[in-house]
């Protein structure tokens, strides 16, 4: 290894010398890959190195990444690359994810970019690999290297000859840094990649043996519980803790500013300690969510404008009909089936964190800067997590556990309650949508007007904000109302809020000017975007769609809806629904969805991505909305917060369309934003109604 490589491990966190890092690894083969960007935003000229994989003595193949898996099946996906490149039987992979003492830095696991991000890196390293293998054996037995080949974990020779891969990295460990082209499989010889292969941790999930972060325990390890404020901008004026103390199984109460947490020998003892506190709170502003509403609906007069293009005045005079419509969604709650979770062992100058979350090095940071330590002597790990949907970008269990740690000197897990999680999380942004567009005599989308006013999160609702439908003239604008609510990433962040609007919009235009909303929407593309206007055929020719001008109003109706997500997932949906007249009851009966997400490496994990994400969507769209009342939410149990049932589950089928030498792009939050339009379409043909809020129910 270089000089140049050491520095390089040291700017990733790995603060080991090269030969404890060597030594840890048990001697091997480890390649370092320099990749030429991570999500388009950084130069081939980066130092930081964004992939290591490694080959142990014992044959076994080790990936390493700073991306964790909370369900989306990238574990599996990862395997398959590396299997595939090394022409290893799958259970001779592993994959060390998420920890930061191990791994390489990364930002986090969001954005649908893990495959898009790591099937690249791990294909590089595993090809050159494969080359350095194949050469170390070429040389051992005195023939070219073209004369050899890999093959279910042995390297094979030309005349006979066969030797494991582990024999071939036992005495002399080789450490070698990609800086040229790699030599990639032939996809035409694949035998894992491109595959539904079954989840390799799915037996541990479904029996039990995988430790959530609810799940994980030490020798000594105490409890903790914090006490929350009964709204979110409460100040703690006062506090008495001596009924708590004299709790059987009370360690001990932390107070720093406004946090106090108690720790307690057990999880029970601990939270009835904090519900033994008399605290004295100020109060701030009482608002509510219809408050919040109001101040939405007088905010986009005063908006700043983000995008303009065309004239506006000759758009005007080209168009035959404008239209006019405001969309309104709610606060929505993450629901992860896991609230939040963590344990924290702070000690010695050091700190050592287990957490659900999506972020290991962003928590690695967090925890630093609240001890007062620096970055490498945090050492985080991530559980496996039961659910995140951006949730777990926050860790907030990580450091209050940390907190608690240092006060008592001992390891402490804290374990959100199901309301803590509903009242201290954050939520999607309740947001509000006006939209004016102008269409000429035939049909065509002439001029297109849209203002997006959220309740807090420019970062959370702004995604996929202009329209990709081209028009004369094209005018976007945004403001943020200080709402008070806490907000935070949530699935798709803004693409699902302006997706209902743009699509459900989109329709409203297509039975205006008398065309099928399918072709309305073709037209409206014409020669752009012809991957998504490929996706809506698909769906269409796979659906027997067929083209209505007027709603069917029979109390069963299908409607379509699209996405263009982050410029690199195309999906078109069709929701069929059964509804009422009086529009009580919806029922999604159906949703079939269209993607072309590029190069599939395991469709099976695509299609269960789809399932998760349209039911999910399915049951926001329909009922779910969280109430505020006096600063605080009204709504904190899932008996007032209606999480859609099993029973109520739309059938949700799947259909790939990608081309394979298209990069391999995100699944898991493009499939969830179309969904609400597609829905709301489908009620307007069952029934001649337009639904424009949500939830719709």
């Amino acid at each position: 290894m270089d000089g140049k490589a050491e520095i390089d491990l040291q700017a990733n966190g790995l603060k080991l010398s090269r030969r404890e890092w060597l030594t840890s690894l048990l001697g091997g083969l480890i390649v370092l890959a320099r990749p030429a960007s991570v999500g388009g935003a950084v130069s081939p000229e980066d130092p930081r190195l964004e992939v290591w994989l490694h080959v142990g003595s014992d044959g076994i193949a080790t990936g390493f990444t700073g991306k964790v898996e909370y369900g989306q099946s990238t574990r599996t996906g990862f395997i398959q690359v590396i299997a595939e490149e090394l022409d290893l039987p799958l259970d001779r992979v592993q994959l060390i994810m998420g920890d930061t003492d191990r791994v390489p830095f990364d930002a986090g696991t969001y954005a649908s970019m893990s495959t898009e991000m790591m099937r690249p890196r791990f294909r590089r390293a595993g090809s050159r690999a494969r080359v350095l293998l194949q050469r170390r054996a070429a040389e051992r037995w005195g023939v070219s290297e073209t004369h050899v080949k890999l093959q279910g974990g042995r390297v094979l020779g030309p005349t006979g000859q066969s030797i494991d891969l582990g024999e071939l990295v036992k005495e002399s460990p080789l450490v070698d840094i990609l800086e040229h082209e790699p030599e990639p499989k032939n996809p035409d010889d694949y035998r894992f990649v491109g595959k539904g292969i079954a989840r390799v941790d799915g037996i541990q999930r479904v029996t039990g043996a995988a430790i959530y972060g609810t799940d994980f325990s030490s020798p000594g390890m105490l409890h903790g519980a914090v006490l929350r404020p009964p709204a979110w901008d409460a100040r703690l004026v006062g506090l008495d803790a001596s009924r708590a103390k004299a709790l059987a199984g009370f360690v001990q109460t932390v107070r720093q500013d406004d946090f106090v947490g108690v720790v307690a020998e057990t999880e029970s003892v601990a939270h009835k300690a904090v519900d033994l506190l008399q605290a004295r709170w100020e109060r701030g502003r009482a608002f509510s969510d219809a408050d919040i509403r109001s101040q939405l609906e007088a905010a986009c007069p005063h908006a700043e404008l983000v995008h303009e293009q065309g004239d506006a005045a000759q758009a005007s005079n080209r168009s035959h009909r404008k239209l006019q419509a405001v969309y309104e969604t709610a606060f929505v709650y993450h629901a992860a089936l896991e609230p939040q979770a963590a344990w924290a062992k702070v000690e010695g100058g050091e700190a050592w964190v287990h957490a659900s979350t999506q972020r290991p090095f962003g928590v690695r940071q967090q925890i630093a800067e609240l001890l007062g330590l620096s970055p490498e002597k945090v050492h985080v790990t991530v559980a496996e997590i039961g659910g995140a949907f951006g949730r777990k970008n926050d860790s907030d269990a990580a450091r209050e556990a940390a907190l608690l740690s240092r006060a008592v000197g001992r390891p402490v897990r804290v374990v959100w309650t199901r309301k803590e999680d509903f009242t201290q999380s954050s939520f999607r942004p309740a947001a509000r949508m006006e939209v004016e567009a102008g269409i000429s005599n035939d049909g065509r989308l002439v001029s297109w007007d849209y203002c997006l006013a959220a309740a807090g999160g420019k970062f959370s609702s702004t995604r996929d904000l202009q329209s990709f439908y081209p028009s004369d003239f094209h005018r976007t604008r945004f403001t943020l109302v200080p709402s008070g609510v806490r907000i935070g990433s949530f699935r798709g962040l803004g693409s699902p809020i302006n997706a209902f609007a743009r699509e459900s919009f989109i329709d409203e235009l297509a039975y205006a000017a008398g065309i099928d909303p399918l072709t309305f929407r073709l037209r409206a593309l014409g020669e752009h975007l012809p991957r998504l206007a490929a996706t809506l055929r698909a769906l269409a020719a796979h659906s027997n769609w067929t083209p209505s001008t007027a709603p069917a109003k029979t109390g069963h109706g299908f409607g379509l809806a699209c996405c263009l997500y982050r410029d690199k997932t195309y999906v078109a949906q069709l929701a069929e629904v059964d509804a009422d007249p009086d529009g009580k009851s919806i029922r999604v009966a159906k949703v079939l969805t269209a993607i072309d997400c590029g190069f599939v490496v395991n469709p099976e994990g695509v299609r269960k991505q789809a399932e998760g994400g349209v039911t999910m969507a399915t049951s926001y769209s329909l009922g779910e909305a969280v109430q505020i009342e006096d600063a605080a939410v009204s709504n904190a149990r899932f008996g007032r917060y209606p999480i859609l049932s099993s029973k109520d589950a739309p059938e949700v089928q799947t259909l790939l369309v990608g081309q394979t030498e298209n990069p391999s792009v995100g699944v898991g939050e493009p499939v969830t934003v179309p969904v609400a339009a597609a829905i709301a379409n489908a009620y307007f043909d069952a029934t001649g109604i337009r639904k424009r809020n949500l939830p719709l129910m």
